[in-house]
């Protein structure tokens, strides 16, 4: 199992001697591993991560993803998402590009698991190739993993109420830059964060930028 390598995982319970994880069903891989270690990963930056492991992702009319950490404050219904997977891994079909030229193409997210780590997307799989982890054999000396990724959100605009459904600036995305969802502003007299006691006056606008230009 030298392909697990690498990738993070959310340790779904623990006991005195051994943990579980949920998002990682092993049954199909040839051997059980041995002589592992693993470390904690540091919570230093306390940030919603750029994108998740994705462990298996069935065949059906509309696929069930599986990731290796909680998806909780992560993955919600209505969310475009993007694929990137090793031809090693198979299903290699699901792969999107993230370009604005093809953000139609992205998964949507429909319905959302948290209890076992999976969510269901639009994309009926049936024809893909099957997914499935790579032999040891097969790992490059860095390791190649399956990933999914933020690609916006799925909206619909409301002519008589004149607003837009489907959009929780809470929830979206993943991470966007280095320090979203937080804001790093240097204090002082002549900085932005000011002094004590100081007035902030912040304004927030939602951009989008495509092939036109910045709307």
């Amino acid at each position: 199992m030298e392909i697990l390598g690498g990738a993070t995982f959310t340790v779904s319970s623990a006991t005195t001697t051994q943990f579980t994880l949920i998002g990682l069903n092993t049954s199909a891989f040839g051997a059980a591993a041995t002589a592992v270690t693993a470390r904690r990963v540091s919570p230093a930056l306390p940030m919603l991560p750029e994108f998740l492991y994705v462990s298996n992702i069935t065949q059906a009319a509309q696929a069930v993803v599986t990731v290796t950490q909680d998806p909780t404050n992560t993955i919600f219904v209505g969310q475009k998402l993007v694929f990137q997977i090793p031809a090693s891994f198979g299903m290699v079909e699901l792969n999107t590009s993230n370009s604005p030229e093809t953000q139609d193409l992205a998964a949507v997210v429909v319905a959302v698991n948290y209890a076992t780590y999976s969510f269901t997307i639009n994309v009926n799989t049936t024809g893909y190739t099957a997914f499935a982890w790579p032999a040891s054999t097969l790992s490059p000396t860095v390791a190649a993993f399956a990933t999914v990724a933020p690609a916006g959100c799925q909206t619909a605009y409301n002519p008589l109420l004149q607003t837009y459904t489907g959009y929780d600036i809470n929830k979206q995305p993943f991470r966007s830059s280095q320090f979203y969802p937080y804001m790093n502003i240097q204090a002082g007299a002549q900085s932005p964060a000011g002094s004590a006691s100081d007035t902030i006056v912040w304004q927030c606008y939602k951009m989008e930028t495509t092939q036109y230009g910045t709307v």
